[in-house]
This record gives structure tokens, sequence and C-alpha cells, in this order.
């Protein structure tokens, strides 16, 4: 890592304004860059990398995040976060996840004559197994990250996002983004993990505190709910870590399970 970079990962301030609501956020806690979601198993994957990552967290929205990567370019981000080394941290990304995720969307909505955008979907592993599957549902994907092409066009029937909002470094225009590709609904079916109850108490040994990742980005239901009302529309938050923003909820998802959403056409 070059000086520069390393001092700009490092700089630490006493708060800063929350991504979400803009509040103040005051220093929180720090960890090493190279912390990483499997410690608990493999701890000593990768040795120290001498940079202290400083994170924020908002006393309005609990918003809980770091700026340390907001100068990367999309060639740092390959560089130091999704490179040959990505997978070692992250060992679902190439394929057990997209697969069992595929297979949850064909159970859920496989019959409809429906497109759904897959965004952040990394090498589009979940949308060519979709795609294959010879049913009505079908597929593209966009990564920020992995995408060389421009973004596609909507309007999609559905947006979906899985384990990608907690890497943006920036939720606001990340959400906009995704919201671009949705038509009139507005659907956008995402999963990330927001904080335990205890987030005080764990503070950076929370697993899912982790740079080496690319968990830059650690929501509460409220700093998602602040996203929601900014943009005009709904979220309902689900036990798994499951969110899902809305305008309008189409019957077609009523019937897969969706239907006890309140306020399924938002005022």
């Amino acid at each position: 890592m070059t000086p520069t970079l390393q001092a700009r990962i490092e700089t630490r301030h006493d708060s800063v304004a929350c991504k979400v609501c803009g509040r103040q956020a005051p220093f929180w806690d720090a960890c090493d860059f190279n912390t990483h979601c499997e410690r608990a198993v493999a701890a000593q994957l990768f040795a120290p990398g001498g940079s202290e990552v400083p994170y924020y967290r908002c006393t309005d929205c609990g918003f809980l995040f770091t700026p340390a990567m907001d100068g990367f370019s999309r060639e740092d981000f390959s560089a130091r976060i999704y490179n040959a080394d990505y997978h070692l941290v992250d060992p679902g990304f190439e394929e057990e996840r997209p697969a069992d995720l595929a297979h949850r969307l064909l159970g859920h909505f496989g019959d409809l004559p429906i497109e759904i955008c897959d965004y952040g979907g990394g090498r589009g592993r979940m949308a060519a197994i979709i795609n294959g599957a010879g049913r009505r549902l079908r597929a593209t994907t966009w990564d920020p990250f992995f995408s060389a092409e421009p973004l596609p066009h909507g309007a999609f029937d559905l947006v979906v996002s899985f384990e990608v909002f907690e890497h943006s470094p920036t939720p606001v225009e990340t959400l906009a983004q995704m919201l671009r590709l949705t038509d009139a609904n507005r659907l956008i079916l995402l999963s990330t993990l927001c904080q335990p109850a205890d987030i005080e108490a764990q503070r950076m040994n929370w697993w899912y505190c982790a740079p080496r990742n690319g968990h830059i980005s650690l929501h509460t239901n409220a700093s998602l709910d602040r996203l929601a009302d900014d943009a005009g529309i709904g979220v309902a938050h689900f036990g798994d870590g499951t969110h899902l923003f809305y305008d309008v909820i189409p019957d077609w998802m009523m019937n897969v399970g969706f239907g006890q959403v309140q306020g399924a056409v938002r005022a």
C-alpha cells in the first residue's frame, strides 16, 4: 500500500457528517485494514495490514461507517479489496451464494414473466443459473465493481441486491442508482445485516465489521428507513436481514409471500 493511500485510510477526525442523514457521527472505533469476516475460523488468514481504519457512528440514525475508502478509484478497490484473494474472506462469493440465491428466486418467481436486475451480482453467476433454468423469470447482472459496461436501462420489474449495500461508500447515491433500474413500482429487494442490539458491547468485534471484505457501511433499520423516506418510498424489514424497498407492491409479489407488507401503496 502506497504511503499516500495508507495515510488517507488512517486519517481520523473527531467526527464527520453522517452519509445517510447528515448529522454528526463521532469517531467510534478502529480496526486493522485486514480485518475480515472469516476471522472466527481463520484469524491468521492475513497478517495485520499496518493501517488502522477509523469507523464513525451517527448519533441520530445509528449508521456505522468508514470514509477510509471514499477516495478509492475502481482500480484501488480491485487491487485492495476485490482481488485474487477476495474469495478467502468471502468464500461463498463465487459459487455457493449465487447458486443458493438463484434457487430461492426461482422458487419465488420462476414461473412469472418478469425481469429482474441483480445489482452487485459480481461475475453474473446467479443470473446465469436463473436464465439457464428454462423458466419464465429472466435476470440481468450489473455490478459497480465488476461490470465494464454502463448501467442497464430500466425498467426492471424487480431489482435484487444481496450482500452489496454494506460495500457502498455512497449509500444515498447507490439507492438512487438502483431506483433508476426499476419500473413504476420501484421495487428493490436487498439483503444487508443490520447492527445487533449489543453493538456498543461488541464494537469492532462484530464479525460484519470487516474492511478487508469491503464492509464499510453498516446499517440500522433507522438508517434504512431514513434512506427510504428521503427517496419517497417505503421499506419493510425482515428478521433475516432482508429489506424490501417499494412504492407499490404488485399482486404478483403479494402472492409469493410479501402480502404482509403494510402500506402496499405508498402515500
